[in-house]
């Protein structure tokens, strides 16, 4: 049993590895400027790091955008003292990618767990996203998405994990609060987190 849990431990420790190299090396060498609405989005990021003053929506290309990636992009350049935008641009992207593998990993347990026998079911979880394209290359761009993807994921797995629970088992508060919190800060990042919110709503009252 232990060995078996061991090997399954290590494979995904590979697999895992294999799907970061593509992300670190373009981290690296992806130029900033050719991301999505790159410029504009260091532009907001930039106007946050001088006076923490909210843009109106027509101040800059990505002000109408939501606040919270960039609120969080302008603390973490504050924090790290830094005033050269490529360090403070290609750390945000680390971060931000580091939490779309982290989202990526609870997909894989929530796979494992939900299902008796999993199988290989786990790994193909895994490997859909880890290779999916357009993960790949939008882990290597300035933008929101990746934060949005992590802040979704975590909440629609929540729950799912939470409806799978029996009903006396269900948390009355602590648990909704941060699913809650997630898909909250989820419409903070992006307004398309509204649809996985629309469908979380929907189980709600199914139930």
């Amino acid at each position: 049993m232990f060995d078996r849990l061991t090997r399954g431990a290590l494979a995904f420790v590979v697999l895992f590895g294999i799907g970061t190299l593509p992300r670190a090396w373009n981290l690296w060498h992806y130029p900033l400027d050719m991301g999505f609405d790159a410029i504009g989005n260091w532009d907001y990021i930039a106007m946050l790091m001088k006076d923490w003053r909210l843009p109106a929506p027509g101040e800059g290309w990505s002000t109408a955008h939501p606040p919270f990636f960039y609120g969080c992009a302008a603390i973490i350049g504050r924090l790290m003292g830094a005033t050269d935008r490529e360090v403070i641009a290609r750390t945000v992207i680390a971060m931000c990618s580091l939490l779309g593998l982290a989202a990526i990993a609870a997909v894989a347990c929530y796979v494992r767990d939900s299902t008796r026998d999993a199988g290989p079911r786990p790994w193909i979880a895994s490997a859909l996203l880890l290779f999916l394209p357009v993960h790949v290359y939008m882990s290597a761009m300035l933008g929101e998405e990746m934060l949005l993807t992590a802040l979704v994921t975590f909440a629609v797995i929540g729950l799912a994990r939470e409806v799978g629970r029996p009903a006396l088992e269900r948390s009355t508060f602590a648990r909704p609060f941060l699913l809650g919190a997630l898909a909250g800060l989820g419409l903070l990042t992006k307004l398309s987190a509204a649809l996985a919110i629309a469908a979380g709503t929907a189980v709600l009252v199914a139930e």
